[in-house]
């Protein structure tokens, strides 16, 4: 079983797939969490794809993609945040909801 979680946490297509993945959940839940998620996903597939050996010198492959993930998703959703527009914003704090 470690075998093959290693052997898929250095495979970056996965990361690809599972990029596409979170970014078909944001569509179905529209949060701006799963799309970073999903960017981080594709930012880490090319991290392994081009030091996925480094990776797996560490002895410790699946911690390190973990937490990569983890940060990557955090950057960019906390980017998504500042830079994209959201329309809840917008809005006064004194509108009421019934008034449209």
């Amino acid at each position: 079983m470690s075998e093959l979680l290693t052997r898929w946490v250095l495979d970056p297509f996965a990361w690809m797939i599972a990029g596409v993945a979170f970014a078909l959940v944001e569509m179905v839940l529209p949060t701006y969490f799963f799309l970073g998620m999903g960017l981080a996903g594709f930012e880490l597939g090319i991290i392994v794809w081009l030091s996925g050996g480094f990776i797996e010198m560490t002895g410790q492959p699946v911690a390190v993609t973990m937490a990569m993930l983890a940060v990557f998703s955090v950057v960019n959703w906390l980017l998504i945040q500042r830079f994209l527009p959201y329309r809840a914003r917008n809005r006064d704090l004194n509108d009421d909801i019934n008034e449209y």
